[in-house]
This record gives structure tokens, sequence and C-alpha cells, in this order.
């Protein structure tokens, strides 16, 4: 069989990728179905995606949440020159959500979906008009469903709703990969080359025969590269797929690591008749993580404590419709403040921050919707598809190495099942379950079901947590939950402080507890019990920092121990001061790129123009021109705490002026103003 190099091996550049989220119609209401078939009916909003409509009934005290039922609508057509396949593939995508519902394309129910934070792919090519414009209607709630993870009516978190991940259509030719099949694994690593072995899978949705082989590339971030591999000439019938592997060897490989998370990216591409028909990108890194019997977490051989938050994706004024940008601020504030580590829960999170904890080198532990939720029958059905949705799109981070499958419930048959499911999809990582009560998992037989036991709370039992468990190893899963830690009251951030020294002094010493999750990383909204907002968090909603993220990055950094006082910041007062006057804190540049998220501090300060630390209140900002302030409040207030505060403005990607004024009662006003340049995008949008 010729198994030589096709002549032709350069990768085209081809859009492939058309983006959906501007110019969506939205009714906060169960829009009849007329509404979702037809273009005429103008009632609603004109929003963007990503879109949760929780953005101003939330972080308020006695305020519901709204929990019912959304509308999206929006016409478009299909770029020219689109259609030039006749065999083309119409692929729509959505990004994570939450919630159930049906979707409609020019008059017609495509389908029923269940977002599962993790969105769906659905074929439209026999639905979608070549010629003419697509009406597209999708009506989703985030109502409580016992059958929809987390399976639970009022979790100490919000089921916020909305199409909080985007939407795209994908243009896939007849004879294509599979996104989601790719599948990166590594061996050998400290050895000094590299083993990798690449599998994916070949779809030929044409009429006839395709002969074709795979091409594995792989390659450096800068495009170097450092390995390469053909698979066998291969027959796919029509309709049919082939799953296919090649295996490589990366000579004087780097290792993916906390200190230096350096990543490669394995290019795969379809060559047919010397051309190349498609190929698909997934970035990678070489990295031997295991938790090692009585030891703990061991990285590249090296002995590794994790320092983690527990995180909730969700900021005031977004809800969990968060962009890019701000997925990568909350890793990068993991970072500066010296953990090493975050827990995702309780439920699979957005891949811009899995992309972002691969760049930075923050570890992931990542877990289904679970919360006190754990059972048989249909949950289990679920949570089988979410586990097994969530280890096929994250599989290939290097910063995951730990699949969660719950959180304060045990169910030994759904453990068990879960876990195997894990282990044939993907064996190099362990299960974990995070346990508060040991006395009820001991019962239920749970606790030597994990690879990894979690524990939450009552670290001080940590040494029979490690004796009932399977491979005696502990991870503190939660700890130091102090929910009135408010940011700019200075006893109750010392006494958050306290409490995360006195449950850290608990597991100090025992090289069982792999590490900790502090609860957690910001604080969040809830309305389980009434509580509305917890304030737990080493950083506050708008991710302002508090003393107990000072005092954690001085700790890892071994500037103080866990019974010295935390040393007073520069910058920080404590004698009382007097308000004078308001203005802005953030260094603004002149021209912002439009379409993106601008932060912008806001401090109070005192007649000599020094920073005021006892004043809270509110202010209230004014946004005119090419951008939008995202408050939580319909009254475009914001939080001024401890005389600081913080509020996002979005800008349009447009060419023009923002204007932002920000005002207080009897302190003035501040004000500025930006010039704003329209982006070109990276892909097209219909």
């Amino acid at each position: 069989m010729d198994t030589s190099e096709p002549e032709n091996t350069a990768r085209p550049f081809i859009p492939t990728f058309y983006g959906l989220n501007r110019g969506w119609h939205f009714r906060k209401d169960k829009a009849p179905t007329s509404w979702l078939k037809s273009g005429t009916d103008e009632t609603g909003e004109t929003i963007t995606l990503p879109h949760c409509w929780n953005e101003h009934d939330t972080f308020q005290q006695n305020v519901s949440c709204y929990r019912g039922f959304g509308s999206y609508r929006k016409s478009f057509s299909l770029p020219a020159g689109a259609d030039r396949d006749d065999d083309a593939q119409w692929i729509l995508s959505a990004g994570g959500f939450y919630g159930r519902g049906s979707l409609w394309l020019n008059g017609r129910k495509v389908a029923n979906v269940n977002g599962q934070y993790l969105g769906f792919e659905i074929n439209m090519t026999d639905r979608i008009s070549k010629d003419g414009p697509n009406l597209l209607g999708i009506r989703i709630d985030n109502k409580y469903h016992r059958n929809v993870l987390p399976g639970f009516k009022m979790p100490d978190f919000l089921l916020y709703g909305g199409l909080a991940g985007g939407i795209g259509l994908r243009r896939l030719p007849s004879l294509h990969l599979r996104r989601g099949s790719t599948h990166i694994r590594t061996a050998n690593v400290r050895s000094g080359t590299a083993h990798v072995k690449a599998d994916a899978r070949v779809e030929n949705m044409s009429g006839r025969e395709r002969y074709f082989r795979v091409h594995w590339s792989i390659q450096t971030e800068e495009g170097d590269i450092v390995a390469e591999a053909a698979s066998q000439l291969c027959i796919v019938e029509p309709g049919g797929c082939a799953d296919l592997s090649v295996e490589l060897n990366v000579a004087n490989s780097n290792l993916w690591d906390t200190d230096n998370p350096f990543m490669y990216k394995a290019i795969a591409s379809i060559e047919e008749s010397s051309r190349i028909v498609d190929w698909i990108e997934t970035s990678f890194g070489f990295r031997e993580a295991e938790f090692r019997e009585n030891e703990g977490f061991f990285l590249n051989g090296r002995r590794v404590h994790l320092h983690g938050c527990n995180r909730h994706e969700a900021i005031p004024g977004f809800g969990n419709a968060l962009p890019p940008e701000l997925h990568r601020r909350d890793a990068e504030i993991l970072k500066e403040y010296g953990f090493n580590f975050v827990r995702l829960s309780h439920y699979p999170q957005s891949p811009d921050f899995l992309d972002a904890c691969d760049r930075l080198g923050i570890l992931v532990y990542a877990e289904i919707a679970t919360w006190k939720s754990v059972r048989n029958g249909r949950w289990l059905d679920a949570a089988r598809r979410q586990m097994e949705g969530m280890i096929r799109r994250d599989r290939n981070h290097p910063s995951v190495i730990l699949w969660g499958m719950g959180n304060e419930s045990r169910s030994r048959r759904a453990y068990t099942e879960l876990r195997e499911l894990a282990r044939e999809m993907d064996g190099s990582r362990p299960t974990i379950y995070a346990e508060n009560m040991l006395v009820k998992g001991a019962k239920a037989g749970t606790l030597d079901i994990p690879d990894v036991l979690g524990l939450n709370y009552k670290l001080e039992n940590a040494e029979p947590a490690k004796n009932a468990s399977r491979n005696h190893v502990v991870l503190a899963s939660e700890c130091s939950n102090f929910p009135r830690a408010r940011r700019g009251d200075p006893s109750k951030e010392e006494d958050q402080i306290r409490l995360i020294k006195r449950h850290l002094s608990n597991i100090e010493g025992k090289d069982f507890v792999a590490g900790y999750c502090l609860w957690c990383f910001a604080d969040y909204a809830t309305e389980r019990k009434k509580r509305y907002i917890r304030h737990s968090g080493v950083v506050d909603a708008w991710r302002l920092p508090k003393r107990s993220a000072a005092w954690h990055r001085s700790l890892v950094r071994g500037d103080i121990d866990l019974d010295t006082p935390r040393p007073v910041e520069d910058g920080e007062r404590t004698v009382e001061c007097v308000a004078n006057t308001i203005g802005f804190v953030s260094n603004l540049p002149d021209t912002v790129p439009g379409g993106t998220v601008i932060v912008l501090d806001v401090q109070i300060t005192d007649e000599q123009c020094e920073a005021v630390t006892d004043w809270s209140g509110s202010a209230r900002i004014e946004v005119s021109g090419c951008g939008k302030a995202k408050t939580y409040r319909e009254d475009n207030a914001i939080e001024i705490s401890g005389g600081l505060g913080r509020v996002y403005v979005a800008s349009d990607n447009a060419d023009g002026t923002l204007r932002i004024n920000v005002s207080a009662m009897g302190l003035g006003s501040c004000e500025t103003e930006l010039s704003v340049r329209r982006q070109i995008e990276r892909f097209e949008e219909l």
C-alpha cells in the first residue's frame, strides 16, 4: 500500500465557523410557537449572546431571581459561496447553559435541547435554506427539573437562565473529523522523549465511498513541528465512520508544570486525493499527575501541595454569561494570590476558563452538576450523559487532574457506574466525590469508591477519612466557609482569616492530605434559605480582593506562618476618614477595543486625595455612546464598600466614543471619555 505523503500538505485557511451571537430578539416568557416560527412579530428586546436573563435580579437582599421561560429568535442567511460543497454539513452548536427547551428552524421544530452546562450540537443540513433567509427560534427554561442536573430545586447556587455560552453555525465538509472525538494520550513524559497516542473519528456524510488518510502534526505554540505521523490509507462507506489512532514520539519534550505550563498543539488533517479537506487543532501538555497512597499529590515526580478555591461561574451584571476575558481574569486572580488549584463547583464550566488554567499552570478539579442530589434512575442516566460529555470535552486539558462525581450526597450504584465510565473514557485521571458526613458515607458504602476522597469542612476527621478511602489520600474539597466576610468590614475580614488559619491547622503536616479548596473564590448569589448573597469569597463578587487574599498569598510565599497575624498592607488605613470626592482608580487607555469589557474601579477620597477606607454606600453609573454598564440593578447603582467599588462596562464593537459618569450623593461625580475602535472578528458573523 502506498503510504507516501500526498503532494499538497498545505493547510488552507478556510473559515468554517460562523458566529450567530448578534441581533437576537428576546422575550422573558414562554413565547407562543407562532413567535418562534414567524419573523413578523417584533415584540421583545434586541440582545447579544452570551446572555443571561438574571442580570438584574440577583446579589440583592429579598429579591428573587426569575425562574421560568425565555424565548430567542434570529434571522440569518448563509454567506455567499458557503454552499460550494453539495454535501456540506451545517452543525448548530451552543455553549453550555442550564435548562431544557426546544429549537425551531424555518417554522419547524427541529429538536428538544438540554443545556447540561455543556451545550449541544445539532445537524441542521436537511433543514437549512441555502438560498434565502433562515429563522431560528429557541425556547428554554431555568425551572427545576428533577432529572436535569443538578436535579435539586434550590441548591446553594443559582440556576441561571439564558443562552450563557453563545451559539454558532459550523460548516463541515461531508468527510470530516468529528469535533470532540480527538483524544491525546501521553506517556513517558519524564524520559526526555515523550510518547503520544492520538485518536480521532472520521465521518463520511456523503453518498459515496471515501479514500483518505489522517495526518497528525505535533507543534509548539509557536508553530515549530516536533513530530509527524500519518495513518494508513482508509476507506469509509457512505454514512459510515472510522476511529483512527497514530503514535508519535516527541524528542526533547518540555513538561507542563504549575511554574512552567508549556503547551503543545496536535493538528489532525484529513488528506484525500492530495488535498486537505478538513483539519482540527487540539491543545495539550506533557505532564505526569498522580495521587500517591499516603503521600498526597505529585506532578512530574514532585510533590505539590494543592492550594485551591471553589469557584462559581457568575458576576453581578453578567449572571453566568461571562465573556472570555473575565474567565481569563478569574484565573489570573487565582494565580496572583497563590492558588495553584481550583474546584469547578458544582457544574462543568466554560472552556475559556479551562484554557486560561492550562496557560497559567492552575490545576483543576472538574465536576458534574450535583449538590446533595446523587441518586439512581433517570438522574443517574442524566449524570452518565453529562460525565461522558464533560470528559470528552475536557480530557485534553493538562490542567484537569480530577473528575468529580458528586457533592455531599451518596449512592453506591451511582458512584460505581460513574467511576467506571470515567475510567473507560480517560484512565489517566482519578475520580473524587466530596463527603461532608463520614458516618453517612460509611453507611452507604461510598467512601472507598472514588480514587480520592473529598472531605468537606470537618477536617479534624482527615485521619479516619484517609483510612476509609480507596488509596488513603484525602483532599479538603471545601473548608473555611465564612459567609459574613463582607469586603470593607475589617473585623469580619479578619474573622475570615482566623477561620482559615484554624481549619488549615487541622491538616498541617499530614502528607496524606493532598491539599485544600477554600470556600470560596468569590462572593456568590444564592436563594437557599433566603440568604441571597454569601460573602464567603477571598474576593468579592466583582473580584476586588479581601484581606484573606493577601494573607493567602503571603502564606504560600512563606512570608507568614499560620500563627502570625496578617501584616497591614501598604495603603490600608484604620483611622476614621471624611469622604469628600469620588474618582476613578483604573488607569484607562485613551482607546479601547470594541466588543470587550472595561474594568472600572471607583474610589472615595478625602480632602487630601487619600483613599477613604470606611465609607460604604452606593454610587450611580451612566454610560452613553458605544457601550453599556453591566450593573446588577435596574437603577444602575454600584456598590461601594470600604471606600472602593467596581463596575464593568461592555463596549460595542463599533467605532465611536464611550462616555462614563459615576456619581454619589454628597460626593459629586467623575467622568471619562474613551475612543472605541472596532475589531475585525476572527470568524465571520452571519
